[in-house]
């Protein structure tokens, strides 16, 4: 091994002993023989694991004639990167793949509160993992074996002013016999900054080394890559802002701009839409002149993702993230709004998304994958998490069979791997976790290297895009001579998986976890959605906070793991909603005096709610008529406005006249109120009794005069 610490040292390439200074030379003897018989063992042990041994006839294959590393043989540092201050310890980068003869490059980076002259850094090279539990064990740092290479240098020698130290293993030559790795395989590597007085290990990490020494043709292992690409929301109460102003959309832009290799993308709809009205959300607690160029820059990033998947796959979804629940029968209305929306805001903002493959994202049942196949998917990729374990020797490397049921039949669907996904959660150290990715591939590639295969990597959801990890990640594929970067298309192409004998392979979904069903009342969503489309009718289309109001029921839909956090949700669209209800105001209770029989109710009607609203006005009564109708559509485009209702009284005195203001559809009432109507107008019939009795009146008292006078003579 050769550790190198500046351009002068690099030029060398000659190897150094080990030295440790708190050691006699007896432990020094032993521990030289007991490295050089890890290497002749090592060099016994073939690249290969427990599924290989099964096949005794199977060959182990090696590179391609005329494949490089990425690293030539006697260069020194590699590409430009930076020590992470927030660790004693960082992988800055290193040779991704050893192949032609090449060393092995790594650069460290050292924090700048480590004792440099009190710390020595030790690297020790192990035998090649047998399959992907050892492999993990390696991740952990609970390796079993012994080293086959083993260095230690004092840090002081090592470090440059950047606080970094080079370090280059001659792995390729065979003319370096310690250092030598003639076998093809994945070789775990630890690196340490260990205490010089008391030996203590003061910071670790564990990486890989990637070696592939031969020169045939190799079978590669197809990798099919999905991306979720979405922006954090905010709290319920404003959710239609960015927090990270389309930071994470436009890492993963940036990051497939860079690079060829076949991605697909699966964008979260409600983000792109947040993002591309950035502009049109204010934020109280930001500054206006910060927040104009921070709205920009968010609605300048869909364009980037825009530009970057012009040629890759992009998978359509619901505009939301859904509960498993939704895709229930009772929720068939719903799930439809889910997808056309999600749709449309893809295809306007991005490109038209493929429809008949769904990538799941959120825990589901198969009930939830019979109604996406009756939707017209064809293709699902599914967490593997999600599925019932099934007992291999290698890994589940190809498409299968997944069944949805007693007589329900089944779809093609591919697992998202778990313990490749998880290399994405490292938020500490995100190049070494890129390594450990890459890695990871080449062990499932050495699972049955002579088979066509390939697996789906897919982080979850809620994963943090870091520009580094995807940058090592896509060029570590782009030079891979074991894996393939493919497209989707290509990998539901692979033949399906067999099961026993030579059955196809027929899989089933575990049992949903009791946060991933938090119940959603079925009532609770159907008067929303009636108050929605009520709401909706009443406001334009293009209205903001029509479209708000959509957005803040879609929300509440998600797969939330707390029946508390639905009802936040709920309760934001509640004080949404009422919010519009209650700026609709019409006049409290009140009297109208008619002189006449005919006469006219003035209806005033104020509207708060900043922007025109359409409303239907509805009068009913028991003693009055409305020659000209008792319902009226109107449109309320001013603070306030006064419509004239012609009324005929059937009678005179008071009664009451019922007043309603109501959404254009009728399904709600914005508001309600009564007039007390009093009329003080004779009826004809009145007045034509009221003649008649005074007639009356005056023939009898003329005919009583007339008598009277007749008795006196």
């Amino acid at each position: 091994m050769t550790l190198l610490g500046n351009a002068e040292r690099s030029s060398t390439h000659l190897p150094v002993s080990i030295r440790r200074r708190n050691l006699s030379n007896v432990h020094m003897l032993i521990l030289s023989l007991i490295g050089v018989l890890s290497l002749f063992l090592g060099s016994l042990i073939p690249f290969t694991d427990a599924s290989a041994a099964q096949d005794p006839t199977s060959n182990t294959p090696v590179a391609p004639e005329g494949a490089t590393s990425t690293i030539p043989s006697g260069t020194g540092p590699l590409a430009a990167g930076s020590a992470d201050p927030q660790s004693d310890l960082s992988l800055i980068d290193q040779t991704p793949w050893i192949t032609g003869g090449n060393p092995f490059t790594m650069n460290i980076g050292i924090g700048k509160n480590v004792a440099i002259d009190d710390v020595d850094l030790v690297v020790t090279v192990f035998g090649t993992v047998r399959n992907r539990t050892a492999f993990q064990r390696s991740v952990d740092d609970t390796i079993s074996g012994n080293p086959v290479v083993l260095e230690r240098r004092t840090l002081r020698e090592l470090i440059t002013p950047a606080n970094t130290a080079t370090v280059t293993l001659p792995v390729g030559d065979a003319t370096m016999g310690r250092y030598f790795l003639r076998n093809t395989g994945v070789y775990p590597v630890r690196v340490e900054l260990r205490s010089v007085s008391s030996d203590d290990a003061v910071a670790t990490f564990v990486t890989h080394l990637i070696n592939i020494p031969g020169t045939n043709t190799i079978n590669k292992l197809s990798v099919a890559t999905a991306l979720p690409v979405s922006s954090p929301s905010s709290a319920p109460d404003n959710p239609f802002l960015t927090p990270d102003n389309g930071a994470n959309v436009r890492t993963v832009a940036s990051a497939l701009s860079a690079s060829s290799v076949p991605v697909a993308v699966v964008p979260d709809p409600s983000s792109i839409e947040r993002l591309t009205n950035a502009a049109a959300v204010d934020d109280p607690a930001v500054d206006n002149d910060v927040e104009g160029q921070a709205d920009e820059e968010a609605a300048g990033t869909v364009g980037v993702l825009a530009n970057a998947v012009k040629e890759r796959e992009v998978i359509a979804s619901p505009w939301s993230p859904l509960s498993p629940l939704l895709y229930g029968d009772s929720f068939r209305n719903e799930l439809d709004r889910q997808f056309v929306r999600g749709r449309s805001v893809v295809d306007t903002a991005i490109k038209p998304p493929t429809t008949t493959l769904f990538a799941g994202l959120d825990p589901l049942n198969a009930g939830a994958l019979s109604n996406l196949r009756a939707r017209g998917v064809q293709h699902f990729v599914v967490p593997e998490t999600t599925l019932t374990p099934v007992t291999r020797t290698t890994s589940l490397a190809r498409p299968f069979a997944l069944s949805l049921g007693r007589n329900n039949g089944t779809v093609v669907a591919a697992q998202a791997d778990a313990g490749l996904s998880s290399h994405f959660g490292n938020p500490v150290q995100p190049r070494l976790a890129a390594y450990q990715l890459l890695a990871d591939l080449a062990v499932v590639w050495n699972d049955l290297p002579a088979q066509d295969r390939g697996v789906v990597v897919m982080p979850d959801r809620n994963w943090l895009p870091n520009a580094d990890f995807l940058s090592i990640y896509l060029n570590g594929l782009a030079t891979s001579p074991l894996v393939t970067a493919v497209s989707f298309d290509e990998f539901f192409d692979l033949p399906p998986e067999g099961g026993t004998g030579r059955t196809q392979l027929i899989r089933s979904l575990g049992a949903l976890s009791d946060d991933a069903t938090t119940p959603i009342s079925t009532d609770r969503v159907s008067d929303a959605r009636m108050r929605t489309n009520a709401l909706l009718g009443m406001l334009s289309i293009y209205n903001p906070a029509a479209q708000q109001l959509e957005q803040r029921l879609l929300l509440a839909e998600g797969p939330f793991r707390r029946e508390d956090e639905r009802d936040e949700w709920f309760d934001s669209y509640d004080d949404a909603s009422d919010a519009i209800v209650d700026a609709v105001l019409i006049p409290a209770e009140r009297s109208i005096r008619l002189t006449a029989r005919q006469g006219e109710i003035p209806v005033s009607i104020q509207n708060d709610t900043g922007y025109p609203i359409s409303v239907v006005v509805h009068l009913t009564s028991n003693k009055v008529i409305f020659p000209d109708g008792a319902e009226r559509s109107i449109e309320v485009e001013r603070a306030q406005v006064t419509e004239r209702f012609a009324v005929d009284a059937r009678t005179s005195g008071a009664f009451p006249v019922r007043v309603s203001v109501e959404s254009p559809d009728g399904g709600l009432v914005l508001v309600d109120s009564e007039i007390t109507v009093r009329s003080t107008a004779a009826s004809g019939v009145g007045v034509g009794l009221t003649v008649g009795a005074g007639l009356f009146l005056i023939f009898w008292w003329l005919r009583s005069v007339i008598r009277t006078r007749k008795q006196r003579e």
